[in-house]
């Protein structure tokens, strides 16, 4: 999204510059040998996803010869909903503004992009994917895609209110790391533990778990690492999120037989919900 509304200039061999349009293919007639084509008027939100700018390419006598630029190109994400999609064949990363229009599409690859968290200033998105064989940590941003965590199989990143780290699912465990996906370090004992929600002063993760042998909602303080099993019901209960002020948290339970949202209040981790 963010595409450069104006499209781009070519320029061959240092000369006049051409114009090309966004999604567009321009023909140059040239002479055969080796020649230097840069792809100028690169919007700043834009980053080349392979090869180099310039390049030079080796035009062969009577052939044609092609080259192509894949950009990628993003805009703060404020005011939008992200989210997961099967709509074009695969598992891709789309957002749409709040405000209507239609959902632009974020990733566009063979593998299984998901469970995508926009940063709190909208910059980028952190999102699990096994596009380099395994599912990891991967960020979108201006700068193009980053792998921030390779170790294990991991997923469900969540960020920070303040931006300052990243909680997501490694193995079985709940970690923590910067933004840069540096500073990795472990927040929970293990036991199948998946979806963490970092509550919006912080202080708290959310959590859900299989470890006593059903669906469960756990927290942990970050500071202290100390664990607290909020829900017992005998159901399934996951995917739990905070409320906007962090005094309720709102989980997915089918403990009254149908799937349904439930919410309670939360009071520092010392109640049963």
């Amino acid at each position: 999204m963010g595409l450069d509304a104006d499209g781009y200039q070519v320029v061959i061999d240092g000369g006049a510059p051409q114009p090309i349009a966004v999604n567009e293919t321009v023909s140059i007639p040239l002479l055969a040998g080796d020649v230097s084509v840069e792809l100028q008027s690169v919007a700043a939100n834009c980053t080349l996803q392979s090869g180099t700018n310039p390049r030079t390419e080796t035009i062969a006598e009577g052939a044609v010869t092609s080259t192509q630029y894949d950009l990628f190109c993003f805009e703060t994400l404020t005011n939008h909903i992200v989210f997961t999609s099967l709509r074009d064949g695969d598992a891709e990363i789309y957002a749409k503004d709040l405000g209507g229009g239609v959902a632009e599409r974020l990733t566009n690859n063979a593998d299984v992009d998901g469970t995508p968290a926009v940063s709190p200033d909208g910059s980028s998105v952190a999102f699990q994917s096994d596009r380099a064989g395994s599912f990891d940590i991967w960020k979108m941003s201006a700068a193009g895609y980053e792998q921030l965590a390779a170790a294990t199989v991991e997923g469900d990143p969540g960020w920070a209110p303040d931006g300052s780290y990243i909680a997501y699912r490694r193995g079985t465990q709940i970690w923590t790391m910067d933004p840069d996906g540096s500073t990795a370090g472990v927040l929970t004992g293990g036991g199948a533990d998946a979806r963490p929600a970092v509550s919006p002063d912080g202080a708290w993760v959310v959590f859900s778990s299989t470890r006593d042998g059903d669906g469960n909602i756990y927290v942990v303080n970050v500071g202290s690492g100390a664990e607290t099993r909020l829900t017992t019901d005998p159901g399934l209960d996951a995917a739990p999120g905070w409320w906007f002020d962090g005094s309720r948290i709102l989980w997915a339970s089918n403990r009254d037989g149908d799937m349904e949202i439930w919410v309670a209040d939360f009071a520092a981790g010392s109640v049963t919900i």
